[in-house]
């Protein structure tokens, strides 16, 4: 026990209080069917020791038409709606437009240093087994900071990305 102790020190010590860069915004699951209505659900670590994160904003993949969104008591949600330039049928329904982005701004204290909230998000997946969806996500602090979770999956800040496993049924 103290051995650990003395290595958490250490480690603490060694990082000079910064952030840990490692823990990314993490989406789950990483592989749902293709064709499928899944819920997808966006881990957001609030890594900075001194602020909360108070605003989190993602974009959906052009080829999401359908999305809804769990209500998270202390977050207020707000949705950017896009025309789509060409009808599609989902389900036998012509859909006509779509969600393309989705904003949660914390109406209280947000993320607490060191905590990590969880955003659902029920979205009907394109039928394109092996696409990759990525979904760029902004992250906001109270002291202003911005996390800009928008890069390739090599990226100091990648984007949260899903591969779509087989056809759901198939």
């Amino acid at each position: 026990m103290r051995l650990r102790t003395a290595l958490t020190i250490g480690v603490v010590a060694a990082l000079g209080g910064a952030a840990v860069a490692s823990a990314h915004i993490r989406i789950d699951p990483a592989r749902p069917g293709a064709g499928s209505v899944t819920r997808l659900t966006l881990a957001v670590p609030s890594e900075l020791r001194t602020s909360p994160t108070t605003k989190v904003s993602v974009q959906l993949p052009a080829s999401i038409v359908s999305a809804s969104f769990r209500a998270i008591p202390g977050w207020k949600r707000t949705v950017v709606v896009q025309k789509l330039v060409k009808p599609t049928t989902l389900h036998g329904e012509s859909i006509t437009q779509r969600i393309a982005s989705v904003s949660w701004t914390a109406t209280g204290s947000g993320i607490a240093p060191g905590d990590v909230e969880n955003f659902e998000i029920l979205v009907a997946l394109p039928n394109r087994p092996g696409a990759k969806l990525a979904f760029p996500t902004v992250q906001t602090y109270a002291n202003g900071k911005v996390m800009r979770w928008i890069g390739a999956a090599d990226a100091d800040e990648p984007a949260p990305i899903v591969a779509l496993g087989p056809t759901v049924g198939a």
